[in-house]
């Protein structure tokens, strides 16, 4: 079997399973200061769209991300 470590019991777990990772009430400084900047509105209303309407939302996004980057080349080019 791969891709994981065998316990005495047969069950393969994964080598990032869950059991390797610590307590959800460990107190963590710098997860605790990221949480005071979180827009957890935005987190929320992706969270309610489908996978479909995410990858179109992304999409557009790099369409959008793109032209910026297009009309920032057409800028910096008449300039030289």
């Amino acid at each position: 079997m791969g891709g994981g470590r065998e316990l005495e019991e047969g069950i393969m777990q994964p080598k990032c399973g869950g059991y390797e990772l610590p307590p959800a009430d460990i107190y963590d400084p710098v997860v605790e200061a990221f949480k005071k900047d979180l827009d957890r509105t935005l987190l929320i209303e992706n969270l309610r769209l489908s996978t479909q309407q995410r990858s179109e939302k992304f999409v557009d996004f790099m369409r959008f991300v793109f032209e910026m980057r297009r009309a920032g080349e057409r800028l910096r080019s008449k300039k030289g």
